[in-house]
């Protein structure tokens, strides 16, 4: 059984959830509850003249924020087969070094039947392509990624949690 504050980035309030981990998708009001996992305890009340005051723990929710923010994030960066990416990286420092040697490029060059110089080109041009395109989706991905962070470390109160957990996430 865990502790999760659920966040409400309608009504920018806050509320502690005990319940088991399978359980946890039936209690976000399909999806609109914004659920973080917590170690401690976010609230506290101390009894006084006036009445009840309650205080908060901010940072039993900014670190599972900050936590979520980047799982988000990294969710949604394009996924890439780590194996194939060095294979990649060698082919194209091969290219931009002929003098060197070049067993990933000889062997294609001779399986297409095309002159290594041609082969090489081919290879940095489609690099710096692909490179292009991941930044072209990296840099608002980040933008976003940063900003919400930055409004997770600077929320004081539980709308402003609720705030920075409702996250726009670029779609492209």
């Amino acid at each position: 059984m865990g502790s999760y504050v659920m966040l409400d980035p309608i009504t920018g309030q806050g509320d502690i959830l005990h319940v088991h981990e399978s359980e946890l998708a039936a209690n976000t009001d399909s999806g609109r509850l914004i659920p973080l996992e917590i170690e401690g305890s976010f609230r506290s009340y101390e009894i006084a003249k006036d009445g009840i005051k309650e205080s908060y723990d901010f940072d039993v929710i900014r670190r599972p924020l900050l936590r979520r923010i980047d799982a988000e994030a990294a969710a949604r960066r394009p996924v890439k087969d780590e194996a194939l990416a060095r294979v990649y990286a060698a082919k194209e420092a091969e290219a931009r070094d002929l003098k060197g040697p070049t067993p990933f490029l000889d062997a294609e060059a001779r399986l297409k039947d095309i002159p290594l110089k041609t082969l090489a080109a081919r290879v940095i041009e489609r690099a710096e392509a692909d490179r292009a395109a991941e930044l072209a989706h990296a840099v608002p991905l980040e933008a976003v990624r940063t900003a919400a962070k930055e409004a997770a470390r600077q929320a004081r109160s539980l709308a402003e949690f609720a705030a920075a957990a409702k996250i726009e996430w670029p779609t492209a």
